[in-house]
């Protein structure tokens, strides 16, 4: 529906620009394009978690704190722009906590799915999802549309070992 209402107006327009244009800014204008296309199908792979992210996305996220009872807990708000942290590292092996919390939020970040399931958060406030212990890997989780996602990766417990 938006290829076939958008055509005649570009077409119109490219006709009308054909011969104001030179073939250096036809060029350049082809490349802009063709650049913001694959930046464009690129953005939307990564949020869908078809590709990886660029860089190292744990090295800049929220790690989860442990407390005293061995779990660990993070804080995640959902907001009317998705999750914050989008990204946040915790332990393999062991529980964990996820607060996710809230301030006047009435977008779909409000149901989250995560882990298999589907729990919607008050407009402000805090929902606490408890998971089991999960093995190495990555853990994502979505708003209710699937527009907007957050992940937790979960890592390999550091062990102490001496050399000696």
């Amino acid at each position: 529906g938006l290829a076939l209402g958008t055509a005649p107006a570009l077409a119109a327009l490219g006709l009308l620009l054909r011969g104001l244009a030179t073939t250096r800014l036809a060029a350049l204008g082809g490349v802009a394009a063709l650049a913001a296309g694959l930046f464009t199908a690129g953005s939307g792979l990564r949020l869908g978690d078809w590709l990886p992210e660029i860089g190292s996305p744990a090295a800049a996220a929220a790690r989860a704190s442990i407390g005293a009872d061995g779990v660990q807990r993070l804080t995640v708000w959902a907001t009317d722009r998705g999750f914050r942290p989008g990204v946040a590292v915790a332990t393999a092996g062991r529980p964990v906590e996820i607060v996710f919390r809230t301030s006047g939020d009435r977008g779909c970040t409000r149901a989250v799915a995560v882990d298999g399931r589907d729990v919607v958060l008050p407009v402000t406030g805090a929902r606490t999802v408890r998971l089991p212990a999960r093995p190495e890997g990555r853990l994502r989780y979505a708003c209710g549309m699937g527009m907007y996602v957050g992940f937790i990766e979960f890592e390999r417990p550091l062990t102490s070992t001496s050399s000696r």
